[in-house]
Parts: C-alpha cells; sequence; structure tokens
C-alpha cells in the first residue's frame, strides 16, 4: 500500500491543473486513511482499485483524451466523489436531509436547480387508494419520496462555488492559467513512444488544448446564487455561444 501511495501522489504532483492536484491529493490521502484498518478481502478491492487509479493518472498525464478529460471532470465535481461532495445533503443549502421513516424536505435552491434542468415530472402524485381500492400506505412515502428525490438529484448537476465557476470562466477564455506543479512534467518524447490504447494515442498538451478542455467542462457547470432584490435562488451557467473563439494560430488535434 505504501509503494502505491506514492505512486499515486506522484502522478497527482505533475497534473496540469492545480485543482486537479489539490482535490485528488486531498482525497488519497482522506481513502488511505480511512482504508488503514480495512479486512483483507476489502483490501484487496481497494489495492485493485488503486492500481487501476494510477494508470489513468499516467495516462492522463501523457495526453490521452479520454482519461485527461475523465480526470478533469471528477475534479471540478462533474462526475464521481467531487460531484457527491457538492451535493452533500449534510454540507449545504441544497438538498434535502431525512431519515428513512420521515418524508424528505426539498429546499428552495435544489428547487431553482431542478426547475432550471427542467426534469421530467418534478412533482410525485401519490394517489388516494392502491391497487386494492384501500387507502394509501403512509409508510411506504419515505421511500417513494427518497427514490424519487434521488432521480431529481442523478438529474441536476453539481453546483460549483460562485468563485470557483467565475474562475473556470477565466481559465476556459484564456484569461488566467492555472498554477504549475512544482515536479517535474512527463516528457514529451516519452509520451510520443506511448502505443495507441484503444485506438487513442497521447497528445502534446497545448494553451488551445487546455482552453478547449476547460470549455467542456463549463459547459456542464453552473453555480447557484441568492438574487435579494427579487428573493429567490437563480442558477448561472455559461452560454457556449458566450465564449471567444480559440484562435487558429496554434495547431491542436486534440
Amino acid at each position: 500500500p505504501i509503494v502505491l501511495f506514492r505512486a499515486l501522489l506522484r502522478q497527482i504532483g505533475v497534473l496540469h491543473d492545480d485543482t486537479a492536484r489539490n482535490w485528488f491529493r486531498q482525497h488519497v490521502k482522506k481513502r488511505f486513511a480511512v482504508s488503514r484498518d480495512a479486512e483483507a478481502k476489502r483490501l484487496v478491492q481497494l489495492l485493485a482499485e488503486t492500481r487501476r487509479g494510477i494508470t489513468t493518472l499516467k495516462r492522463a498525464n501523457q495526453g490521452f483524451p479520454k482519461p485527461l478529460l475523465k480526470v478533469m471532470e471528477i475534479a471540478w465535481g462533474r462526475n464521481g466523489k467531487r460531484r457527491h461532495e457538492l451535493m452533500d445533503v449534510s454540507s449545504g443549502p441544497f438538498l434535502y436531509a431525512y431519515p428513512r421513516k420521515k418524508l424528505p424536505f426539498m429546499s428552495k435552491p435544489f428547487e431553482a436547480l431542478v426547475k432550471w434542468v427542467n426534469v421530467k415530472n418534478p412533482e410525485l402524485k401519490i394517489p388516494e387508494k392502491n391497487i386494492w381500492d384501500e387507502p394509501f400506505p403512509e409508510v411506504r412515502l419515505p421511500r417513494i419520496y427518497g427514490r424519487h428525490f434521488n432521480r431529481l438529484v442523478t438529474a441536476s448537476p453539481a453546483p460549483l462555488p460562485l468563485e470557483e465557476f467565475e474562475r473556470l470562466k477565466r481559465l476556459a477564455s484564456g484569461q488566467e492559467l492555472p498554477k504549475p506543479p512544482r515536479r517535474k512534467r512527463p516528457l514529451s518524447e516519452e509520451s510520443r513512444k506511448c502505443k495507441a490504447i484503444n485506438g487513442e494515442r497521447p497528445h502534446e498538451m497545448k494553451p488551445r488544448s487546455w482552453r478547449r478542455i476547460y470549455q467542456k467542462i463549463l459547459n456542464k457547470s453552473v453555480a447557484l446564487v441568492y438574487n435579494e432584490p427579487r428573493e429567490k435562488w437563480e442558477v448561472i451557467a455559461q452560454d457556449p455561444k458566450a465564449l471567444p473563439e480559440i484562435d487558429n494560430d496554434e495547431i491542436d488535434d486534440f
């Protein structure tokens, strides 16, 4: 485990994006601390999962498009653990928190998010009687409402903090550059020698390539702000047409 832990930190240390470096570093340290006393069977599963993570990060650093986009989307909360943290019921005003035996509560920010996404059938209608023509049992309501709200959570994008959303806009437009890593990045010659995997070849990332990745993430991202004059929560999203066109001076096949 110690060898794999160090290998993970080495790959994380050369990630180009500082948000990805910071989040993956604290996530890996937390996971290893929690799993320190895991049972033998669970430990074997965790080690296999760690090896897959090292492979994904290594290919992302080499410039393989799919692993790189996957790592960036996880770090910016579009998928994976970071998304669950942003949508956590216990750490923000967005969602619902309920015991299993009580009906869930949907907050105003989450209502605004669901309305913006335009989810099909956002309101759940419970019939007055069941198939036996008897009153619908109330004991089933918490579980039914829980499944319904889980569907709403799955359909809704995780809102980024406003400062992080604004920084993502600057990164996508080229107005700001990510902080470079302290560790030396993999040599481009080594990346060129990598063989194609599943029809993909490593790509030498240039500033234009990174702006394209940030734009893809920005198109999937939103932020929630409270409008005090109107006394309501509003969703902020980036219009893809509003982004500046990327210069064609740089050759980029990403």
